[in-house]
This record gives C-alpha cells, structure tokens and sequence, in this order.
C-alpha cells in the first residue's frame, strides 16, 4: 500500500467520526502523539530521503499533533480513532499502534480548533536535475461547529458542564430522585410540576450511568454534556435532591427548595407526608377491608352494563356486561342523505332528543379537545368495598397533557398569557444536538406600519406601530409583549417570548406581520428557533432550522383581520396542523363506539361534576395514569388525602388495549363538538354545545 492510500483511508475515518457525534480529545501529548507515530514504522519501512525520514514531514506532523489524538464515542461506549482504518503491508502495523495508543488515553476535553483545517492532500518539490515529486500527505477539513474563535472559552464552559453532570450522577441517588417525583405528581411540592420534565430526564441519564461499568461511565458523562439534563445538580430542585441524597429530612428539603422558588409570602398549606402517616392511612385501609381497592387498572367495555350508557356501537355492544338481546338501538340502516350544514343545539337537547335511536356517531375531532382525552378506570380484582363517595368502583382520569404545545405551557409557567384572540410565541436552544445561545426577540408590526416582509439582516425597526424589544406594549391594539428573555441562553435551557392581543374589539383591521429578530449573535449560534401563531382555535407551528446571522430578520408570517375574522399567509412553511395523540388524530371524524356519564352518574345516582365521556374508536392511553382522585374518596378517608395523594401516583392503571378512552366534557366548562349523526335512514350533523 502507497502512502497516499493510506492518507486517504485515514482522512475518511476522520470524516466518519466527526460527521457522527460530539469529538473529544484524549489526555495524550501532541508530542507524544508524533514520536508514538514516527516509532510505530517498522525497522526499513521509514527510509531516509535527503537526510531526514520519508515520513517525517511537517504538513504529516502538524496534523498528528492536531487532530491525531480526536476520538468519538462509539454505542458501545468504546473510544473510537481516526486510526481505526483497514490498511495494508507495514502501514496497518502503524495504524494499529496509533490506534492503541489514543485508547490507552482518557477523554480530557470537548475537541474544539481555531484551525479549519489540518496538514494538506499533496504538494510538489522541485528537484535539480530532475523529475518534480509530487508528496502526499495527512489531511482533514474540520466541520464548522468544531472550529471557534476563542478555544478557552469553549472549554471552559464545556468542562464546567462536564463537572457538574460529573458530580451529579455520582452523588445524587436514585432514591431521592424517586422522591422527588413522587412529591411533584402527587402535588407536594409548590410549582413542582414545573420541573417534572427535568427530574425525569436526570433519573433516566442516572439509570443509564449506573448500569454501566465503572470504566466507562466517564465517557458516558462527556457523551452527554448536551443533554438537558446536564446542569440538573445546580439548578434549585437538583439542590433539593442533593440534600435529600445527603440524608436530609425531606420537610427541611421541601423547605429549603420553596423557600428558594416561593414569593415571600407563601406559606405551605400542607407538609408532605411521612412515615407515620403512611402508616395510618394503610392501617384505615386494612380496617375498612380496601386493600386490594386502591389497585386499579383501565376499564373496559365488558365492564359496562348497558343501563350505563347512552349510545353503544352494535359492533361493540355484544361484549357488554350482561348484553341485551335488542341492546339499545335499532338496527342500522344506509343513510338517505346527508345535511348541509351542521345544525346548533344544546348538550341537554342533543341527548334528550338526538341520541336516542342514533345507529351511528362520528366526532369531529379538533386539536382544541386535546385537553379533554379522558379514560374510565376499574377496580383490578373484585370489589372488596366501596372507594369513592357513589356506590361503584368506577372512576375517570383526565389526561389534558397536549404534548405538542411545550410553548404554550412555557409562556404560562412565565407568567404569560395564552388565552387572548390573537398569539405569537417563540422560542430558541431547543435542538439538543446544537446549541443556540443568542439573543432572538420577536416583533408583531401593525396595520399602516412600514415593515417589510423581506427577509434581511439590520438594525432597522421602522416606525413604532410595534409589539417587540423596547415596544412592549402597544395601546390602541392593546398587544403586548408579555414574556421576554434578554440572557445569553445556558445550554440547558430553552428561553420563551410571548405577544398577546387579548380582545379583539381594539385591534384595527389590516395586516400584521410576524418576525423573528437575531438581535445580538452570541456564539455558539448553531440553530434557528420555533414559533408558535394561534387565533380562533387554529395552531400552526413553524420551525426554522439555519443559524442567524447577527441583526438577521426572518419573517413568519402575516396575519389579516377583516370583518372579525382573522387570515394567514405564511412565509415559512408551517408544520401539520394535525396532532395525533392516543391513536387517534385531530382534524379527521373518528367513529363513537359508546357514549356514557361519568361513573358518579351510573344507576340513576347524581354525585358531584357530571361528565359525558365519548369512547372513541382507536383511541387508546399508551401511559399509565392515575387510577383515582382525592376528591373522589368517601369522606372517611379524607384524613389521609396526603397519603392517597401518593398512593394513586404509585399506582397507576398500565396500559391496555381493551381500555375505555376518548374524550370527556364536563357539565362545569363551556365547550362544543361536531358530530354526525345517523339515525332514520339519514345523516345530520350537530354542533352540541356544552
């Protein structure tokens, strides 16, 4: 094998492993790595040309010394090397010896290089009295997210990350981790659930760290200085668990954590639990003979009787519990026709005179019902006693997690407001791969504005018929920038802006352009951001991947208000409008298999908030979830609400595939569906209001 092939092969190695992941750099010296290279030639193989070795060049040496000692992290958590190349005659004894040599060396840093690129493909030497000789050597192009102005910084900031994810998945535990959790889903803990998210993304990085071998869970932490989760032990609720860890009683943890994330003037209404009162409130069980009740699981149609129900499918009905023979309906027949236009009508009126005799049912399901998903939940064994306050074992758990709208959760857990006519949010660092640590605000410019909709990149913001940066507040229109953010974004954390119109009767009609402004670039800026743009009950989400340039304007969108209603065009290309969540997807008609109340309405009984449940085809909870709820226990259980509180977060209901699920209205809230409806040979369409 030629040199050059050998170069060549090593160049591709180099590309593979730093087009694949993070790159490090070993604990070896740049000389050793050179006189490692230089003594890895077998005896004859590295002859002498003009009195110096062939392969003892500077264009060789300088990218040894470069990048010679890079290596990344492979899935089996070994270091792989740009040595690692399958070559021929003496050239493979070198490769391995280099190879074996980075191995033996430990990851010291996060590979970062002012240099774009190392040593050089060839270049040509005159000779007198000669042919030119065209040599060859070592090279490599560096990606341009290895390549920075300043190396310090980046690793000083990368090996701070490293010491703190460090040192948090060697001292905190898993069991205080578990604690922890347990506090924030059983509402123990004031704006726990804010953090929920983080706590769970440290317990899966700690599970993982601990199922390695002592030997390679430090590369493990440099694998994942990017993850969120990374600076979890310094933010407040990793102190919290800190301290737990170190033995510290969880009321003075919870204590110490509140005090930090509490106003002034809160004071907890209720101590988390303890020992002692878990004790008690099983003892209360015990005595009432309900051990066994407080184990739950999802229902399924087979547990209904149809005297329960007020609509069943008849492909479903022949599995209820103790079927009638004629069930609940006719038998079904084609539809004659189908109605125009949807038809208003009440909830008390649809379910007096609609549903009675329907044969057939399909809901128009909306992305505003993503917060109704609800299941029925039953006892998993016989009964043994009665849980709740009504007189069966049935119960109801609402999800109301929308998963895709993280945005929208983030701008109220900021204090902002999400429920006006007219929404534009944005956020940015939210690519774990990549981070984004600039500046970026968002701008609304109103009717009669001069902006433009050209993308660019200035400083100019035209005349002040705004919402944005230094305009918060715009009072005709009564916009307003409620949340901002104006820090260089930390690699765990991803900043959130908001501008809300709360009422439509101020805003002017026209166009109102929505933009996206890089206000000061601060490095590293390797990603766009997202955006969110919500009126009427439509969402449309935009993602801009590229990096902005400093003062870069990108624009969203333009939104127009005439005669009340609101318009779109986009300029970035918006993602699906569909969501799909428990099998089953927003903006599609998806068929009824059964309509009931909530179990406290059962039998004829009438206890608290009545619910209307529509089980949907499909439809199905693949999370596990609460079997019950405080304000479902009978009272003398009440005392011990602390302990259930607990107990239910521990006991959740697993996933089935017979489960009862779909999407519930509360006789409590304001809230409307579309559904068709066949009955009498024909199919009209109502818009039941609730």
């Amino acid at each position: 094998m030629e040199f050059r092939a050998f170069a060549a092969l090593v160049n591709e190695r180099f590309n593979q492993i730093t087009a694949q992941g993070e790159v490090f750099h070993v604990d070896a010296s740049r000389d050793d790595l050179w006189t490692t290279y230089l003594d890895s030639f077998p005896d004859g193989t590295n002859p002498i040309f003009r009195e110096r070795a062939q392969h003892d060049c500077s264009t060789c040496r300088q990218f040894i010394r470069g990048v010679g000692g890079i290596v990344t992290l492979g899935k089996d958590g070994n270091l792989q090397t740009v040595w690692d190349v399958k070559a021929d005659g003496f050239y493979a004894e070198v490769a391995q010896a280099m190879a074996e040599f980075v191995r033996c060396g430990s990851i010291n840093r996060v590979y970062r290089s002012r240099e774009p690129s190392y040593g050089t493909l060839s270049n040509a030497e005159k000779v007198e009295g000669g042919s030119d000789i065209t040599w060859h050597h070592f090279h490599a192009k560096l990606p341009k997210r290895l390549v920075v102005n300043n190396v310090g910084e980046a690793n000083s900031e990368f090996d701070a990350a490293h010491q703190v994810l460090g040192r948090g998945l060697g001292e905190l535990t898993l069991g205080a981790l578990e604690i922890v959790l347990d506090l924030i889903e059983s509402n123990s803990l004031y704006r726990g659930e804010e953090h929920k998210k983080a706590v769970r993304g440290f317990l899966s990085l700690k599970k993982q760290y601990d199922a390695l071998p002592k030997e390679r869970q430090e590369g493990f932490v440099w694998a994942n200085l990017d993850n969120r989760a990374a600076r979890f032990r310094n933010t407040a609720i990793g102190t919290m668990v800190q301290d737990i860890s170190e033995g510290m009683e969880i009321p003075k943890a919870v204590g110490r954590f509140e005090a930090k994330v509490a106003p002034h003037n809160y004071r907890r209404t209720s101590a988390p639990i303890t020992k002692g009162m878990i004790e008690k409130a099983l003892g209360t069980l015990k005595d009432l003979g309900l051990e066994d009740a407080v184990h739950r699981r999802y229902a399924a149609i087979g547990d209904v009787s149809p005297s329960d129900v007020l609509f069943v499918d008849r492909s479903v009905s022949p599995l209820m519990k103790d079927p009638l023979k004629d069930l609940l309906m006719p038998e079904a027949k084609a539809p004659k026709l189908s109605s125009k236009g949807a038809i208003d009508i009440s909830g008390e009126d649809f379910f007096e005179s609609v549903l009675p005799g329907a044969v057939g049912l399909e809901l128009h399901l909306e992305r505003r019902h993503l917060g109704n998903f609800v299941s029925l939940t039953a006892p998993q064994g016989e009964s043994t006693g009665r849980l709740f306050h009504w007189n069966n074992d049935y119960a109801w758990c609402y999800d109301g997690d929308i998963a895709d709208s993280d945005m929208r959760r983030a701008v109220e857990a900021a204090g902002g407001r999400v429920d006006g006519v007219f929404r534009f949010t944005h956020s940015w660092n939210h690519d774990d791969r990549v981070r984004n640590a600039s500046l970026m605000d968002l701008h609304v410019f109103m009717p009669g504005s001069h902006a433009t909709i050209d993308n660019g990149i200035h400083d100019r913001y035209g005349n002040d018929q705004r919402v944005g940066w230094n305009h918060r507040k715009h009072n005709q229109s009564g916009g307003v920038q409620d949340v901002d953010y104006v820090h260089r974004a930390p690699a765990d954390y991803i900043p959130v802006e908001n501008i809300t119109f709360p009422k439509l009767r101020q805003m002017s009609e026209g166009r109102y352009v929505c933009k996206i402004h890089n206000w000061s670039l601060r490095q590293p800026t390797k990603g766009g951001f997202r955006a969110e743009i919500e009126f009427g009950e439509q969402l449309f989400e935009y993602e801009y991947r590229p990096s902005m340039k400093n003062k870069e304007w990108v624009t969203v969108a333009e939104v127009t208000l005439k005669n009340g209603l609101f318009t779109i065009k986009h300029h970035l290309e918006p993602k699906s409008s569909q969501a799909t969540k428990w099998g089953v997807t927003t903006g599609t008609k998806v068929p009824v298999e059964a309509v009931m109340l909530s179990p406290n309405y059962w039998s004829g009984q009438g206890q608290g908030n009545k619910h209307h449940v529509f089980v949907l085809r499909d439809c199905c909870n693949p999370e596990p979830s609460r079997g019950f709820f405080n304000e479902f226990l009978r009272s003398d259980l009440h005392e011990h609400r602390k302990v259930f509180e607990v107990l239910a977060g521990k006991l959740k209901c697993q996933p089935t595939g017979d489960q009862l699920s779909g999407v519930g209205f509360s006789s409590t809230r304001k809230d409307t569906i579309t559904i068709a409806v066949q009955k009498d040979g024909a199919t009209r369409t109502y818009n039941v209001q609730f």
